[in-house]
């Protein structure tokens, strides 16, 4: 295995990591209130995760998450992952990054769906197609560590390589490499995240990548597929999905920012949770302010339905809200 494979980088990359690299500076000179961050932050890290599962196959939904019960595999697979992102939130800027690091990610994905979280594979391992076909045999297990270590030496000191390309080239070696039995996928695309923030390219809130991936799910695998041969065009596939992420939430933020203004903080973040979900009940926001009286809700809510920012549907308790 050839790490890394060989590439170039043409005019048509340069010119979308160059409207990229515009946008980041838009997210960072966006001014929202901490409160409103928050929720941004916390709905965007959700998305990841989310979007990360059903890449492999997850059928939950947003609303699905709330309802089901927390000891379910399709909500370990999910929250497992967010679990991860706060172990890449917690390392320092510029800390290199480790192969104990890969270890912990996985531990931390495959936290109550594995015997052997955290452990590379210690048999031939495959990738195979939706048929069942194996399109892949990866490295035997003894070299497993080798080739990591290689992909980590370059990532770690091959500064002058866009940051999304190399997150983006990490991806696909490590996918190769498949250093262990199951989670390769979510621990790739978390990988990415850590490479990005190693390299201190930072938007001030993560994008969700993952969404516009599972859009694009059957492209996604056919670029793994061919991305050591042809890897121009995978590293542009990865430059328009996560350009396309980048977008959608900038759209958003501009979208939410005016509105938010003359709102205080937790009328603010409650009159966004409710235009993201677009209709909501009382009790899913009563799930998400956990801790805040109900009667002060129904006060946040009202003063948001007399000021003209919300409306309710029904007179019951079990009545729903809506934006205007």
């Amino acid at each position: 295995m050839h790490i890394p494979p060989t590439f170039s980088i043409n005019n048509h990359h340069r010119e979308l990591l160059a409207e990229l690299d515009h946008l980041q500076q838009r997210f960072l000179n966006i001014s929202l209130p901490i409160s409103l961050q928050r929720t941004i932050h916390h709905r965007t890290l959700m998305k990841s995760s989310l979007f990360s599962a059903r890449i492999e196959g997850n059928p939950l939904s947003f609303t699905q998450l709330d309802e089901m019960s927390l000891k379910e595999k399709e909500h370990f697979e999910v929250f497992n992952i967010l679990d991860a992102y706060a172990l890449i939130q917690q390392r320092r800027q510029g800390q290199p990054i480790t192969i104990d690091d890969i270890k912990n990610i996985h531990a931390c994905v495959m936290h109550n769906l594995t015997e052997s979280p955290g452990h590379f594979r210690q048999e031939i391992g495959a990738i195979f197609n939706q048929a069942g076909i194996a399109v892949y045999l990866s490295p035997p297990p003894g070299k497993i560590a080798t080739y990591l270590q290689q992909l980590l030496q370059y990532s770690n000191t091959a500064h002058r390589i866009h940051p999304l390309v190399m997150a983006a080239l990490v991806h696909l070696i490590f996918e190769k490499i498949h250093p262990f039995v199951d989670g390769n996928g979510r621990v790739g695309r978390l990988l990415m995240h850590l490479v990005l923030a190693y390299h201190s390219y930072d938007f001030g809130i993560p994008i969700p990548f993952e969404e516009s991936i599972d859009a694009r799910r059957e492209n996604y695998y056919y670029h793994l597929d061919v991305g050591m041969k042809h890897t121009e065009e995978y590293v542009l596939f990865m430059i328009e999905t996560f350009l396309t992420s980048a977008r959608v939430l900038e759209s958003t933020l501009q979208a939410a920012l005016p509105e938010q203004i003359e709102l205080p903080p937790r009328q603010a973040e409650m009159y966004f949770i409710i235009k993201e979900h677009r209709i909501v009940s009382f009790d899913f926001l009563h799930r998400r302010f956990f801790g805040v009286p109900e009667r002060t809700l129904r006060y946040d809510l009202k003063k948001l339905h007399d000021a003209g920012f919300i409306k309710k549907i029904g007179k019951t308790k079990g009545s729903f809200y809506t934006i205007t």
